[in-house]
């Protein structure tokens, strides 16, 4: 049985962390940054958007694949062909410390999948650099804790009095044990068109005019759509038996009939047509848009809502009366306990609203 390969995880950030800001970022949903996906997609069998700053890959390789520095390498070409020539790379076995990599490393490839460059990495790493808010920040500093390095030597579960759901995910950030599966970018839309020939073409320009009929229904579809096409295929059957396919990565998203074609004809071999083709297919790839963030590593199974709802059910059923409800009245204290208190309502004021739900 073949053992499961380690995960390894990038995170690509678009721009230079400027101010407190990403350089050069791209909004969500821009065609830019849905053609820049799909051209990752060389590079990576699932990606996961987190706009406007960047996106976490897949970089886990075979035996016989590139190595994960070559992919990673592939990966930050691919981001300045596309415009994004200050981009960093963080690469480690969990999204939340390739993110962290990818934003506080030294260089623009920070690679941590090592157990001991990633501790060495993490523990110096200060709470305000992690994503938590100024507030929850100074909260933690107040106890001791000021950086990532004195959360990890807290006892497991220890936080949770301090951030309480939020609590876990901080600690296994800083341990680098934030692991989970990443949540992949929709599929790109794929229109295609073919048409059988009764006859073997042999002339480049009769196979421009085809290819023109072909492609521009397909376009005008995505450019009703607001989209454009990031990539095109082209497979032509021909009297030498076996299909010749062409794909072509297109510099940029487009609905224009003369640039697709040109560019596909540019990747032809001089001598294709002469084989006497019988048979065309087009195929276009436009990359649908991202929606949004999907997913970070502060995300946990069950939110604060339905914590302090559980919470406020609890504290009716240990208390006396019929009804109550919780009132919030030291939110820094360090026992979740002691944060609130359950004001009981009256008898009289319980019947009341007994008859009112009746």
């Amino acid at each position: 049985m073949a053992t499961p390969l380690a995960p390894v995880v990038g995170y690509l950030l678009f721009g230079a962390v400027e101010a407190g800001h990403v350089a050069g970022a791209t909004t969500p949903d821009t065609p830019e940054l849905t053609a820049l996906l799909d051209a990752l997609g060389a590079h990576s069998p699932t990606i996961e958007p987190d706009p406007p700053d960047g996106c976490w890959l897949d970089l886990r390789g075979g035996k016989r694949g590139p190595t994960v520095t070559q992919r990673a390498a592939a990966v930050l070409t691919t981001a300045r062909d596309w415009g994004h020539a200050v981009s960093r790379l963080g690469v480690a076995p969990t999204p939340g410390v390739a993110r962290l990599a990818a934003h506080h490393g030294t260089s623009e490839l920070t690679i941590l999948t090592e157990a001991g460059g990633r501790a060495g990495f993490l523990g110096p790493l200060a709470l305000n650099d992690v994503g938590l808010d100024a507030a929850t920040a100074d909260h933690l500093a107040l106890v001791g804790l000021r950086s990532l390095g004195d959360v990890a030597r807290l006892p497991r579960g220890a936080l949770g009095d301090h951030l309480g759901p939020g609590g876990p995910a901080l600690e296994a950030l800083a341990r680098g044990e934030d692991d989970r599966p990443l949540v992949p970018t929709r599929p790109p839309l794929v229109l295609t068109a073919w048409r059988e020939l009764d006859w073997a073409l042999d002339d480049r320009a009769q196979l421009a005019r085809l290819l023109d009929a072909l492609l521009g229904p397909l376009l005008a579809h995505l450019r009703r759509q607001g989209r454009g096409a990031t990539r095109v295929t082209l497979t032509l059957t021909t009297g030498a038996g076996k299909p010749a396919v062409t794909p072509v990565a297109l510099p940029a998203p487009t609905t224009a009939v003369d640039r697709v074609r040109d560019a596909l004809l540019a990747a032809l071999p001089d001598d294709l047509a002469g084989n006497g083709i019988t048979a065309i297919a087009v195929a276009l790839s436009a990359p649908r848009p991202v929606l949004g963030r999907q997913a970070s590593f502060f995300d946990v199974p069950q939110g604060r809502a339905g914590l302090l709802h559980h919470g406020v059910a609890e504290a009716r059923r240990r208390s006396d009366a019929p009804l109550g409800h919780l009132r919030l009245v030291d939110p820094a204290h360090p026992l979740p306990e002691q944060r609130y208190i359950l004001e009981e309502v009256g008898q009289d004021d319980a019947t009341a609203a007994g008859q009112a739900a009746t």
